[in-house]
């Protein structure tokens, strides 16, 4: 998975199969994987444009023959859940450049040399 996506691949499944339950629209686990899949795959490019998630899960549960109603209700809590992809992103691209500057010997361990306070005249 690229690095910049983690967010957008992991919260707009959430709402799809526990979003359906009440509705009585619950699922066998292979559907609920392949709506996994699913949405693994069409949140790939997503993550530069705001309020794409959104289409993607509402697409989504069209393909599934699940109703757009509960989804719809997100509509106004999207923005939060975007600040939340962003939030997820962000650390992880930080981690991992931090690892991979560890992973290859850029990542200072030593601390830097102390310099000593300049003379104060009098």
């Amino acid at each position: 998975m690229e690095d910049h996506v983690r967010g957008y691949a992991l919260l707009p499944g959430r709402p799809g199969a526990p979003g359906a339950e009440p509705l009585e629209h619950a699922s066998s686990l292979g559907r609920q994987l392949g709506m996994m899949l699913m949405l693994m795959l069409t949140s790939k490019g997503v993550a530069g444009v705001s309020r794409a998630a959104f289409i993607i899960l509402l697409a989504t549960a069209d393909q599934f023959g699940l109703p757009h109603g509960p989804i719809l209700l997100l509509l106004g809590i999207d923005q939060l859940m975007d600040m939340g992809r962003t939030t997820i992103n962000v650390v992880g691209n930080c981690l991992a450049s931090a690892v991979v500057a560890r992973w290859e010997g850029e990542f200072a361990k030593e601390k830097p040399a102390e310099e000593p306070a300049p003379a104060i005249a009098q």
